[in-house]
């Protein structure tokens, strides 16, 4: 795969310096938002090369809209296959949401130390690199953090490899597993290695056009060795001396010159020994601290490789035998220079950007694994994220935690609820059944949480009504949602089986500290009450039957909470081993508890209403070489 080839090269030796600078520069943040001040601000949002959003410059794009508050871009019906995004410092809640339809070349995603995570949202679709002209997909770029990719359970979203690439590829990443999948996704084949970190080394060259140089030899008393002495005057006119070495190199037919001391004012040590030598000095090298230690294999030699060398104003990748080592005199690193007029491998290089680091056969780089850190890449041709699979046979299990039934998920319950019974699992101690063909969307509701909060210690809750002690509390229920609910439902709570066969009550706690009695319903044998209900908020089991004390109003109306619900919560209830239930329920009249027959089913009609769609946020800066341009690197 290119990306993972890439990461092995120099991109490795790249982010490992990343490593130590930007955590010292950056604070490293979590859900934080783009970076938007600090001398390291670069926060932004590009695509292809219109800015959308950046520290210091926003523009409109057609079917494209960023909104800071919730640091979510938005697209719109976005088709073009041909344009790459790509984000940077933009903060691990950083979010792109889908609406419609959309297409596009390629993502990349950088921490830079700030935070570089995606979250892909919304109920549209997104195609990526369907043309395949890029060799990736979606890139995280971690730079040493941790990035994740999550797409959310509603979000269709379809990624493409392209030649010698992959769909989804992320580097140094302190987690190995950077993909979140809310929905279904396919076999990614992900895998993940630890990064491979070269050697990195100053490697210099003499240049085509450097010649060398002739001057006297000397000699010091005391030490071996020949050396050449040169004046240096500084911009203050001040003249000091540097002394160097000379050593050997039968490959230049030259001597090669070593700074052994530097600015010195007295050199009446140092003696002629009426010698003339020609040599080249290592301050004339050109060349930096890019290069790499290469080893051939069946040998065991060391050789120098760099990605840049320059030669007549072209740029060259090299491979090149050692010509010597040395100990450099200021910073005690050891240096080497290489032997550019020999090289083993020189490649002609039109774009550096675009430039791969392989080798010869035969040649590998120096280097070792780095702990703690991942590269990850998808081995798939394509990656397919599809919405959640919601219901399976009628059964909604969202005992995992996410209890929140977005609209997608909604409309899938809904078609299934035509030909089955919906049985919505909240946890273990608590289950919703809604009948078949009785649910339709509540006006102005664009999702439903399932959760619950179940409080069976009476000393955990707060200040109750006083009728509400705990002689005869049971339990308080706390349901997520709050509102009508799509159905009457059937709701089956496990209370205990010590309460098995007992009468216990159900009523709905408003917030202003009053009560409606709503219904009750004997336990069965394995320790669950069943009450309906078609609202939801806060509600008390009890094993006396507590007054009324909400208000009422007409038709039985009844307000608190924040709302108003009309009638009553239930229409009957019923319990599996000896039911317990009269008519329907309203705010003035109260069930009757029987102690053998049949509940009544109550109003079955389908509440008649239309469902809003969800638009929840999500976004993606800069492809793998052409990190941060506003950095103006």
């Amino acid at each position: 795969m290119k990306l993972k080839r890439a990461l092995k090269c120099i991109g490795a030796v790249a982010l490992a310096a990343s490593l130590m600078m930007v955590p010292s520069m950056i604070p490293v943040q979590a859900s934080n938002g783009p970076c938007m001040e600090g001398e390291f601000a670069f926060a932004n949002i590009q695509l292809n090369d219109t800015v959308v959003f950046s520290t210091n410059e926003k523009n409109t794009v057609d079917g494209a809209s960023y909104d800071q508050t919730s640091n979510t871009l938005t697209l719109t019906n976005y088709d073009h296959p041909d344009v790459a995004l790509y984000t940077n410092m933009m903060g691990d809640d950083f979010k792109l949401n889908l609406v419609g339809s959309n297409k596009l070349q390629n993502l990349g995603i950088w921490h830079g130390g700030w935070g570089g995570s995606l979250t892909i949202c919304g109920s549209g679709s997104l195609t990526v690199n369907e043309n395949r002209k890029n060799p990736d997909g979606i890139e995280l770029f971690a730079e040493g953090g941790k990035s994740l990719l999550t797409v959310s359970g509603d979000s269709t979203v379809t990624v493409y490899r392209g030649t010698d690439g992959c769909p989804f590829g992320s580097s140094w990443n302190y987690t190995s597993s950077p993909i979140v999948a809310k929905g279904q996704v396919n076999d990614m084949k992900i895998q993940a290695e630890h990064p491979f970190e070269m050697i990195q080394v100053y490697g210099g060259y003499f240049g085509t056009d450097i010649s060398p140089v002739q001057s006297d030899v000397y000699t010091k008393t005391g030490e071996e060795g020949r050396f050449v002495i040169t004046e240096v005057t500084d911009m203050s006119g001040n003249k000091t001396y540097r002394i160097e070495k000379l050593l050997e190199c039968t490959t230049l037919d030259a001597e090669v010159a070593i700074t052994v001391e530097d600015k010195l004012t007295d050199i009446s040590a140092y003696t002629a020994n009426g010698e003339i030598a020609a040599y080249y000095s290592t301050t004339m090298a050109s060349g930096g601290s890019d290069a790499c230690l290469v080893k051939k294999q069946d040998t065991g030699d060391t050789f120098i490789y760099r990605r840049t060398y320059y030669e007549a104003g072209n740029s060259y990748r090299i491979l090149c035998p050692i010509l010597m080592s040395y100990t450099d005199y200021n910073t005690q690193e050891t240096r080497y220079l290489m032997d550019a007029a020999h090289p083993v491998m020189k490649e002609l290089v039109e774009n550096m950007a675009l430039a791969e680091d392989t080798l010869p056969a035969g040649y590998e780089f120096e280097g070792k694994e780095v702990e703690n850190v991942y590269n990850v890449y998808s081995g798939a041709d394509v990656i397919s994220f599809t919405p959640k699979q919601v219901v399976v046979n009628g059964v909604v299990d969202v005992t995992d935690g996410d209890t929140a039934i977005s609209d997608n998920g909604f409309r899938q319950i809904l078609a299934e609820n035509q030909t089955k019974d919906i049985v919505i699992k909240s946890n273990d101690e608590l289950s919703f059944t809604f009948g078949k063909g009785t649910m339709s969307a509540v006006d102005h509701v664009s999702s439903y949480d399932f959760g619950v909060k179940i409080v069976k210690d009476y000393s955990e809750l707060g200040t109750l009504p006083s009728a509400v002690n705990k002689n005869i509390f049971i339990e308080q229920i706390k349901y997520n949602y709050s509102g009508q609910l799509p159905a009457e439902a059937q709701i089956r709570i496990f209370v205990g089986t010590r309460y098995a066969g007992k009468t216990l009550y159900y009523s709905r706690l408003f917030d202003n500290g009053t009560i409606l009695n709503i219904d009750a319903g004997v336990v069965d044998s394995e320790g669950y009450l069943t009450v309906k209900q078609n609202h939801c908020s806060t509600y008390l089991i009890t094993t006396e039957k507590l007054a009324d004390t909400a208000a009422t109003g007409n038709g039985g109306t009844t307000s608190g909470n924040g709302g108003t619900t009309s009638g009553s919560d239930s229409t009957a209830s019923g319990g599996a081993a000896g039911t317990a239930a009269n008519a329907s329920t309203t705010a003035n009249s109260q069930p009757t508890v029987k102690t053998s027959g049949k509940p009544k089913t109550g109003d079955n009609s389908a509440i008649a209403v239309c469902m809003t769609l969800i638009a929840a946020g999500c976004g993606g800066m800069f492809v793998f070489r052409r990190k941060k341009a506003t950095e103006n690197e």
